[in-house]
């Protein structure tokens, strides 16, 4: 297994912590950046990530960057990236600061990581059905910005793809083309009790609601997509070559599937696990002890259940817990996130909730509904399947009496079963 110091990167973006929210934006999209380093004079101190960076109520110009500030773990040159992975895999945002003694020297982005392991025979001959997560958000064009950042917000994305009528994707909304169009040109918010969605100006101009215009009209116009086909190795370098975190798995140019970059760290972890590893858990030392055993036990119970009851060929089981800090009071957030892996399916749900075992609870019962209806799924394919294979055997046992001198079919008897 290679090092650290074989993916580390030298050349990344440096901010001060005094720096403006809109300087640090655009200092991030000249140099085509999802992090930036902040330092403290020559003192460093955290990176911030630009999905962090979209926050409502704020003045770009004279908010600091300092308040986004988050301190991910570091390693160090010879950590072995193995553990590296799994560091990544637990924490948002994914990279690593590769420190020797208090100095940064460079960092470890996922994109590089995965860049890198690329060529392993393993994941070099997976295709992307055998690891996309299935069914992916979407919104229409017109549907209101408002509605596309809360499904961002509460699922914790930072891009959507965009549809037309017709269900095919036709463009991506990000965080970042948000920020670029209204933190650095903030429009003026609707100030008015009436219907109406546009405000007059003294310029004699119309300006629209942020919330109320259409999801479509902030999009990019390229969007990066995949087929189900394709190899693992393929979509890697989409993600390297545009320096994306996810690309959007299309059928007929309507979406089928979205692969991330965690989906892609959790396959790389899964071949130094066995092949049958159960129930994996990622997040537990954010819990104490007692979170930790009531939230073990209520997965374990319904990890069993679905073995029993639907699903006896598992392959594993994966609880993902992140904790969030949000409003003036710093309440925590729990966000948790299930991946249940089957031979034919992958199943992933989502739940958050500022109460731990709601949203455990929650997420569950969403996995125990997806497992139900990919079932219920199934068996209609299946019987949808054997009444086509009968109507095709009556109608050759049919064509057999027919051409037959006698005009009785020799297996006749076979069509009573």
């Amino acid at each position: 297994m290679f090092k650290a110091v074989d993916v580390m990167n030298k050349d990344f973006v440096k901010i001060d912590k005094n720096d403006s929210l809109s300087l640090v934006i655009g200092k991030l999209k000249k140099a085509n950046q999802r992090i930036a380093v902040v330092f403290d004079k020559n003192k460093y101190i955290g990176i911030v990530a630009r999905k962090l960076l979209y926050r409502s109520k704020i003045d770009p110009i004279k908010t600091k960057i300092g308040k986004f500030v988050i301190k991910p773990h570091s390693i160090t040159p010879q950590t072995d990236m193995l553990t590296g992975a799994e560091l990544m895999y637990a924490s948002y945002p994914s990279i690593l600061p590769v420190m020797k003694g208090k100095n940064l020297i460079g960092i470890v982005s996922a994109e590089n990581f995965l860049y890198k392991i690329k060529e392993i025979k393993e994941l070099r001959n997976l295709k992307a059905k055998e690891i996309m997560t299935h069914k992916p958000f979407s919104i229409n064009y017109k549907d209101r910005l408002g509605k596309a950042l809360n499904i961002m917000k509460e699922n914790h994305f930072s891009r959507l793809p965009i549809t037309n009528k017709e269900g095919n994707v036709i463009s991506l909304l990000s965080l970042t083309d948000i920020a670029e169009q209204h933190l650095l040109k903030p429009i003026e918010k609707f100030q008015g009790t009436g219907k109406s969605r546009y405000q007059r100006t003294k310029g004699g101009g119309d300006k629209k609601f942020i919330l109320d215009a259409p999801a479509g009209d902030a999009a990019s116009r390229i969007v990066i997509t995949s087929s189900s086909k394709d190899s693992l190795a393929k979509v890697i370098d989409q993600m390297y070559k545009y320096k994306i975190s996810d690309v959007i798995i299309v059928k007929n140019r309507k979406p089928e599937g979205i692969i991330t970059t965690r989906d892609l760290l959790e396959t790389f972890l899964r071949l130094k696990k066995p092949e049958f590893w159960g129930v994996y858990y990622y997040g537990l030392y954010h819990l104490k002890s007692m979170q930790k055993k009531g939230l073990t036990e209520l997965v374990t119970e319904t990890y069993e259940k679905v073995r029993r009851a639907y699903i006896k060929d598992t392959i594993y089981f994966l609880v993902h817990i992140k904790p969030y800090e949000e409003g003036e009071r710093s309440r925590t957030k729990w966000s948790i996130r299930l991946r249940l892996a089957t031979p034919a399916r992958v199943l992933t749900t989502w739940e958050i909730s500022y109460d731990l075992n709601t949203a455990i609870s929650g997420a569950l019962k969403k996995m125990e509904m997806r497992i139900q209806e990919f079932r219920v799924k199934t068996r209609e394919k299946r019987q949808k399947y054997k009444k086509g294979r009968r109507v095709m055997y009556e109608h050759l046992i049919r064509r057999e009496a027919a051409e037959s001198s006698t005009g009785v079919p020799a297996f006749g008897k076979l069509i009573k079963r």
